[in-house]
């Protein structure tokens, strides 16, 4: 149903003409269906704004619009919603392209199949609308002061720099994605491509405030929102939404179809927005809540200390004498007198806790029995059990069976796991749910590079083995837990490129799936935490957060931090499930960090249940607007941070709104010089040198 001052969903068919018009309060989309099937002028009804003004493009630039075969379905779909279903016909490939239109947004959707008698190659071809985005020399009068900007990854988690993008830009500037092949050893690099690509995209017109947001969503392989430049007819457009395949040849199972063979795409949604693009990244994040990603119900994840930091084993070489050395039970228990002072709720065990890298097997022989050590942990320190586990990519070959092992394409065996062979998953899956029937309460799922091509028939994999076939593969294992452990907590890394600073696989990817995992991983910024934040790197999570409520786990090392605990404070706010390791050898800043852990833990659910708000990168709030409200109770809480090397007085000005709360609320600051009129809340604040401070809000009287 349309709320207040909405036109519900519409579609209009000209008989005459062969025109259909579709749209609802904010967007209009004009479709021909005669000589050729283009849905060729998409505008925004309040602006007036042109996003697309020419033919669509189906495959190639200068291709012949498909040929439509039956006319447009319409459907009046129980939700309220719209849909026209059109179907076509390119030579051999048929076109079936969907539009769903609902009270908010425009959604379409493309399904390719094959009824021709030969394979059809799709690995260079793109599908979009078009917009003309150059007259003559120069980028079009109505373009000018338009930015997109890149949802979620504003920042690039690998540099920290900002991938906003002008018109000019998109001429200009080369595009292209981070990759790293562990199998091979390729170092990490950035590679070209001819579109730019993103989870999603807001538009932003001129005036700052209307922006237009396009986002890809595909649950069942690996798939972009693409902008590119293209030429036809001596002219140059803009080809935005639709499909194509990106970075290393993604979504895969649509590169090549064999006859008889079809593909969905994603579903591009497109959805006019306000407040310029942090309102789209607030769309966007509402969008994929209602998709299933979310803070799961009851989320407490425990705060972790991780012992690798001051644990010697790490910073030598993994050796079965060293681990005798000094991973005994004796060092995991001095590791848990450490976290029980500091105030943490779990002890983190990083490589060295199992038999041999990556077995996943519980050494016995050094820890004694792990239900004994549970017990023990949990007795003697209020602590629980969590447990590193590195999957194929990044194992000891020696810890599994030799049919687990890759194949060459002349036969030979490989010094190295592949991922998606049944003998490894069913070993893996076995020796994890014995972890969690004695006690582990946390599997970090590392080492989840795709583990390179495999020839080995016996594998019953694809010949090669594929990327997509490598994420299923790590869902399997992370599936064959959840079904008999849900309560087990399970992050994982990125899919295709493991524990790096880059994110290849898109950020929602195998997430909200039936028995799936709960955390992603915080792009590695563990090992420098304080150089990650001041390089501009870990500035990227501010933006992950504005975009998305899946709770990012992350271990930082609190040697790096200073005696403002400023490291702890900005991974806790932008990090659900906070954990740590590293006593700091100066006394002041491990009483400073014993100090904020106190805090952190009173206020936890604001930090691991709470919605994300963002006034800059370095004003953020916590905000958990559904609890009930009484006088005095805190109702939102905020960290100030400072990353310059200079003292500064900061005044922050937020509408309540902005927050999460409602405009009527009065409330009150009781740490910092406050003052309210009408629903703008105006803070003044001291802040030290790279510093901190953490800010009430409290309902008043």
């Amino acid at each position: 149903m349309a709320k207040t001052g909405q036109r519900p969903p519409f579609v209009r068919l000209n008989r005459r003409t062969g025109e259909l018009v579709l749209g609802n309060s904010a967007l209009e989309l004009r479709i021909r269906t005669r000589n050729g099937l283009s849905p060729h002028y998409l505008m925004d009804r309040r602006t007036g704004s042109a996003y697309a003004d020419a033919d669509y493009c189906y495959g190639k630039p200068d291709a012949p619009l498909p040929t439509l075969l039956e006319p447009p379905r319409i459907e009046h779909l129980e939700d309220g919603s719209l849909r026209v279903t059109l179907h076509a016909r390119m030579n051999a490939l048929r076109v079936e392209h969907v539009f769903r239109v609902t009270d908010e947004a425009l959604e379409e959707q493309l399904v390719l199949t094959n009824q021709g008698e030969s394979e059809i190659d799709l690995r260079d071809a793109a599908f979009g609308f078009a917009r003309t985005l150059l007259d003559g020399d120069s980028v079009c009068a109505d373009l000018h002061g338009c930015r997109f900007y890149p949802i979620p990854y504003r920042r690039e988690t690998v540099t920290g720099e900002f991938q906003d993008l002008t018109p000019e830009d998109l001429l200009s500037r080369e595009a292209g994605y981070y990759f790293w092949l562990w199998v091979s050893q390729v170092p990490a690099q950035r590679y070209p491509a001819s579109a730019f690509g993103s989870e999603a995209w807001a538009w932003m017109e001129p005036d700052g405030d209307n922006a237009l947001l396009i986002a890809k969503y595909n649950p069942n392989a690996m798939e972009w929102s693409l902008l590119e430049p293209f030429q036809r007819q001596n002219k140059t457009y803009l080809r935005f939404g639709g499909a194509g395949l990106w970075k290393q040849g993604d979504p895969e199972p649509a590169a090549q179809l064999e006859p008889g063979q079809s593909f969905s795409f994603g579903v591009t949604r497109f959805a006019p927005c306000r407040s310029g693009w942090k309102g789209a990244f607030y769309a966007f994040r509402a969008w994929t809540e209602s998709l299933g990603h979310r803070v799961p119900d009851g989320y407490n994840p425990p705060v972790h200390w991780n012992e690798l930091y001051d644990n010697p084993l790490w910073w030598g070489p993994d050796t079965p004498e060293r681990r005798q050395q000094v991973y005994q039970l004796a060092d995991m228990e001095a590791e848990a007198q450490k976290a029980a002072e500091l105030g943490c709720e779990a002890l983190y065990l990083d490589p060295g806790w199992d038999t041999l890298f990556a077995s996943s097997v519980w050494a016995e022989d050094r820890l004694g029995k792990q239900r004994d050590f549970v017990a023990m942990v949990g007795e003697r320190y209020g602590l629980q059990l969590a447990l590193h586990n590195p999957l194929a990519a990044w194992c000891d070959v020696n810890g599994y069976p030799v049919e687990a092992r890759r194949q060459s394409p002349d036969g030979e065996t490989l010094p190295s796991l592949c991922s998606a062979s049944p003998v490894y998953l069913q070993t893996k899956a076995e020796r994890l749910l014995q972890l969690c029937r004695d006690g582990a309460v946390f599997l970090m799922y590392d080492g989840t590079m795709f583990t390179g091509e495999c020839y080995d028939p016996a594998h019953g994999h694809s010949l090669p083995l594929t990327r997509h076939e490598h994420c299923m593969a790590v869902l399997q294992l992370i599936q064959a837990v959840k079904r008999e452990f849900p309560e087990v907590l399970i992050e994982l890394h990125d899919p295709i490129v493991g524990g790096t600073n880059i994110r290849y696989a898109p950020t929602y990817f195998l997430h909200a799936l039936l028995h799936s995992f709960d955390e992603l991983w915080g792009y590695e910024y563990m090992w420098d935490p304080m150089d990650d934040l001041r390089s501009g790197r870990a500035l990227s999570l501010y933006y992950v957060n504005l975009a998305y409520s899946i709770p990012i786990y992350l271990h930082i090392d609190l040697r790096k931090d200073n005696e403002h605990a400023l490291i702890f404070w900005w991974y806790a706010s932008t990090c659900r499930h906070l954990g740590v390791g590293g006593k700091h050898p100066d006394p002041k800043v491990w009483d400073a960090h014993k100090q904020a852990m106190r805090a952190y833990r009173a206020l936890k659910r604001f930090y691991s249940q709470g919605t994300f708000y963002g006034i800059d990168e370095t004003v953020h709030a916590h905000t958990l607007a559904s609890e009930p409200v009484a006088a005095g109770k805190t109702v939102a809480v905020l960290n100030v941070f400072n990353l310059a090397e200079t003292e500064l007085e900061r005044e922050i000005r937020f509408r309540l709104s902005d927050i999460g709360l409602p405009d009527s609320f009065r409330v009150y600051c009781p740490n910092a010089t406050f003052l309210q009129d009408g629903s703008e809340v105006t803070l003044w604040v001291q802040l030290p040198a790279l510093g901190h401070r953490l800010l009430e809000v409290r309902a008043e009287d």
